[in-house]
């Protein structure tokens, strides 16, 4: 899965960010949810269970695989976040 991930902040909008990810698999079959910290995890697992929710009305199964993706702070400290990638099966 390449191209670009939508990033998901503490501060996203759970419905608004649903809406995205059901475009997305509706268009591409698949898309990427960047998230850093524990606010921003809940909000993508969050939209994703709602566009499941939309997609599922359709016939259409929504599968997650969850993985870590490395980061670099600016003071050179090592640390993950999480990318949860979306797909129409």
């Amino acid at each position: 899965m390449e191209g670009e991930a939508l990033l998901v902040s503490g501060k996203t909008r759970v419905r608004k960010l649903a809406g995205a990810v059901a475009g997305f698999l509706r268009e591409r079959g698949e898309v990427r949810l960047r998230a850093i910290g524990s606010a921003a995890v809940m909000r993508a697992v969050a939209a994703s269970a709602v566009a499941r929710g939309f997609l599922a009305s359709e016939g259409r199964e929504v599968v997650a695989v969850p993985v870590f993706f490395p980061l670099e702070g600016s003071d050179g400290s090592r640390r993950s976040g999480i990318e949860l990638r979306l797909a129409v099966r």
